[in-house]
């Protein structure tokens, strides 16, 4: 589980883009790489869909620079990450629940 205090914003989330076998794709020809995030438990629409900076393509690894506004909704969120491709996209599922709490005052 990822724990995250609301409104916070600035900080990297790492992560390494995998296929269903847990091996790390390989970015090198994918057009973006979209972060996005979701109610956990619903299939609503995306609470939330960005873009990742690619760090090294041929080890699958990126990262998303979370902006203002971005985790100021609190609750449990799954999350994804989806490769695009000119002829595919790949969807990698996340593994741990992102959790956004309030601030203790």
């Amino acid at each position: 589980m990822v724990n995250i205090v609301a409104g916070d914003y600035g900080f990297d989330m790492n992560f390494t883009v995998t296929d269903s076998d847990g091996a790390a794709l390989n970015l090198t020809s994918v057009s973006s790489v979209l972060f996005k995030t979701r109610i956990q438990g619903t299939s609503g629409e995306a609470a939330l869909i960005g873009s990742c900076t690619i760090d090294v393509a041929a080890s699958g690894t990126c990262h998303y620079t979370v902006e203002e506004n971005d985790m100021d909704d609190v609750g449990r969120f799954e999350w994804e990450l989806e490769a695009i491709y000119s002829n595919k996209k790949l969807t990698s599922l996340g593994s741990e629940a992102i959790v956004i709490k309030t601030n203790i005052p």
